[in-house]
């Protein structure tokens, strides 16, 4: 299902994510890109900005946006305790997110969602085995996970729609992106 961003400042990184991953789709195969392809991505974007909204106003309701708070300190003092070289990354990733916000010149925002993607997706590893192996965490990031989706779920009972459908789109482009490379 969701793989929440565990800090309420970084609520604004599942958009970029969500850019980078169309950015990066799009950049792929400008040239021979089909149609079927375009409707695909052009459906995973508009789900995917109308479920960053609804996480949004999901995360504004004080008690998910505490308990995403307590959370996301309790998983980062659990990655920087099992790896201290975590603490560089995740200064570096708010960084470029506060970088990214200002904007810049095309180069230099690409270099900034290349540097991203890499941080995002190291930590997102690191982050996977925290969960795996301390069972505190990954309970208390279930209970989290469960009550934004039943607060989005409040503000707009498609969710469940809109999730499954997010993940079969997903892994059509992937699909669609191995056959290209066949």
């Amino acid at each position: 299902m969701f793989k929440i961003l565990f800090r309420i400042r970084n609520i604004k990184l599942l958009g970029i994510i969500i850019i980078l991953f169309s950015v990066s789709l799009s950049a792929q195969d400008t040239t021979n890109q089909n149609g079927e392809k375009e409707k695909i991505i052009k459906e995973y974007q508009e789900i995917s900005g109308r479920l960053m909204d609804l996480q949004k106003q999901a995360l504004s309701d004080l008690e998910i946006a505490k308990q995403a708070e307590v959370f996301s300190q309790n998983l980062e003092a659990e990655m920087v305790r099992q790896d201290s070289s975590i603490k560089q990354k995740l200064n570096r990733r708010d960084e470029i997110v506060d970088s990214y916000e200002k904007g810049g010149d095309e180069v230099e925002m690409l270099k900034l969602q290349q540097e991203f993607q890499g941080i995002t997706q190291q930590l997102m590893i690191h982050q996977q085995k925290v969960m795996e192996n301390n069972n505190e965490i990954r309970e208390e990031g279930k209970n989290l996970e469960e009550a934004l989706f039943e607060k989005m779920k409040e503000l707009d009972p498609e969710v469940p729609k809109l999730v499954a459908r997010l993940e079969t789109l997903g892994n059509q482009i992937r699909g669609l992106e191995e056959d290209r490379k066949l």
